[in-house]
């Protein structure tokens, strides 16, 4: 995971931004993927993996421009699936 982020990180300082978003999006299928069960520790597992892509993308965002085209690859991506996991644990 550690790797990923880097490499997302690394990528986008080589110029490759489109490179960088797709390695985001596979660190938050991931996240995703974690918090499938309803069980609370792949909640927090999956919730700590998104909010480190977050960031990560953060600081690609903040030293680069991705062209729109780019940005595609993050469409219908956010934080909200891991609100839904949390509640899903709460419910039982």
């Amino acid at each position: 995971m550690d790797s990923g982020i880097a490499a997302a990180v690394a990528s986008a300082a080589d110029g490759d931004v489109k490179g960088a978003l797709e390695e985001i999006a596979s660190l938050r299928n991931l996240a995703r993927h974690a918090s499938v069960e309803p069980i609370m520790i792949c909640t927090l597992v999956g919730i700590a993996i998104n909010s480190m892509a977050n960031d990560a993308l953060e600081r690609i965002l903040g030293e680069s421009r991705p062209a729109a085209a780019d940005l595609v690859v993050l469409r219908g991506q956010d934080s909200s699936s891991m609100l839904y996991a949390m509640q899903r644990c709460f419910r039982g």
